[in-house]
């Protein structure tokens, strides 16, 4: 869940939710209660999202290198 993944990664749950619109992250699932679900490979693709930020690049840039 959104609020799981957040607390491994340090981030709020708007930053999940914000990187999620932008097209950083991809959810692997929504339940039927309406609750995103994330697979373990985001943990590792937010972990890139951070190196990249520490070296100043926008969201937009980030986007485009990971893609």
């Amino acid at each position: 869940k959104i609020g799981e993944l957040a607390k491994q990664v340090g981030e709020s749950n708007s930053t999940i939710r914000h990187w999620t619109k932008e097209g950083l992250l991809q959810v692997a699932e929504v339940t039927e209660a309406g609750y995103q679900l994330y697979a373990s490979e985001m943990i590792e693709r937010i972990k890139q999202i951070h190196a990249l930020k520490e070296q100043r690049f926008t969201l937009q840039e980030i986007k485009e290198k990971l893609s």
